[in-house]
């Protein structure tokens, strides 16, 4: 995928490189999509893990856990995050892993005892999540130019009074 286009890679591209005949691959996928749909379930479902499994408390520093966690998640997979977040093909991904976020933000509210989300509440945790979004991809599609310490510095900074806004009373 760092190599060519998604759309022009092939079964046998794969095979190739895995040093694999096709019929082994066929038998796991009918398709280099599915494979693609592996590889994007399986990094959705450590976003999730890491999010169930970072406790959301009040006057807490779970913020800077949870950004901690994620960079770490990106820089040891660059590779794979580079290809998911930044393939065309994989608008999926990102849709899941915003829905995935949104969902952890209304749970919290209800958690905290917030009134019932509103039109606004809806806005904030959308550009939340989108707004994560873009800096992963920038970061990503820049090569990581900065540390993995000053992105989750640059990141703290930035969605701190956000979050302050959603979850705090």
């Amino acid at each position: 995928m760092q190599e060519k286009l998604f759309p022009e890679i092939t079964a046998r591209d794969i095979t190739d490189r895995a040093d694999l005949n096709r019929a082994t691959f066929y038998l796991h996928y009918n398709n280099v999509f599915d494979l693609l749909e592996e590889l994007e379930e399986e990094a959705v479902s450590e976003f999730a893990r890491m999010l169930e499994e970072t406790p959301i408390l009040e006057n807490s520093t779970w913020e800077s856990v949870l950004i901690g966690k994620i960079c770490d998640y990106i820089a040891e997979n660059q590779d794979l995050c580079r290809c998911l977040f930044l393939n065309p093909h994989s608008d999926c991904f990102t849709e899941k892993l915003t829905e995935i976020m949104k969902r952890k933000g209304q749970e919290i509210r209800k958690e905290r005892g917030l009134e019932r989300d509103s039109r606004q509440t809806d806005y904030i945790r959308h550009f939340i999540s989108c707004g994560a979004m873009g800096m992963v991809k920038r970061w990503l599609a820049e090569g990581m130019p900065l540390s993995k310490a000053e992105m989750m510095d640059l990141t703290e900074k930035i969605m701190h009074p956000i979050f302050q806004l959603l979850f705090v009373a």
